[in-house]
């Protein structure tokens, strides 16, 4: 019979003529050595208030329903998650026809735009976005839109793809890879013509690691 050792409580038991008997704590020492220790994922702010889009015949309008005030990066199990934060969204921009929401950031030299889009057309829809995907080095990847996920719900626009289909169309391993230039931009449609209403940039030392966060 192998020699084990149970520890129920707190308390060691050895087993069979063992010769060995574990300590409570030596036990959970143990098994936090074996537990990874997740890094804080990335989070910055933007003041609330400062969400302009051009309204007819050009002069400035502030728009609250564009109105970013924070962003948060994750990934959890192999999916990279963007959370911007607009307290007040709506379906449709108070001063325009529709809108739009992307994130920016680079990693591995490579510039990378997701985005989120919905015309005057799709406002019936409610919170069911129209256009979704992401760009390469400025190109549209053709298909992203069934890759991307993209939901608004409770003051937050969420955009979610999976690390192994980002990391195909931008060509480069994003594992444990490191972004910088982050942003977050909310845009309203406005007679055809797409106007940029906030733009929430983290500091420019902020870094992101594509590895599971908390």
């Amino acid at each position: 019979m192998n020699a084990r050792t149970l520890v129920y409580a707190g308390i060691a038991v050895a087993v069979a003529g063992s010769g060995f008997a574990a300590t409570g704590a030596q036990a959970a020492t143990h098994h936090q050595a074996k537990k990874k220790k997740l890094k804080p994922c990335t989070t910055w702010t933007d003041p609330a208030g400062d969400a302009y889009v051009a309204g007819n015949p050009g002069k400035q309008l502030a728009d609250p329903t564009l109105d970013i005030t924070g962003v948060t990066f994750t990934v959890a199990k192999g999916v990279f998650t963007a959370k911007v934060a607009d307290p007040k969204y709506s379906n449709t921009a108070t001063y325009s026809d529709g809108n739009q929401f992307d994130v920016d950031f680079t990693v591995g030299g490579k510039t990378i735009n997701i985005f989120v889009n919905r015309g005057v057309g799709w406002t019936a829809l409610s919170n069911a976005f129209a256009q979704q995907g992401f760009k390469v080095g400025g190109a549209y990847t053709q298909g992203s839109n069934k890759l991307v996920t993209t939901t608004a719900a409770s003051g937050v626009v969420t955009l979610t793809v999976t690390l192994a289909d980002l990391a195909t169309a931008a060509g480069v391993p994003l594992t444990n890879a490191t972004a910088s230039a982050m942003s977050a931009t909310s845009w309203g449609d406005y007679e055809a013509e797409s106007i940029r209403a906030d733009t929430a940039t983290a500091p420019a030392t902020a870094k992101f690691v594509f590895a599971d966060c908390k």
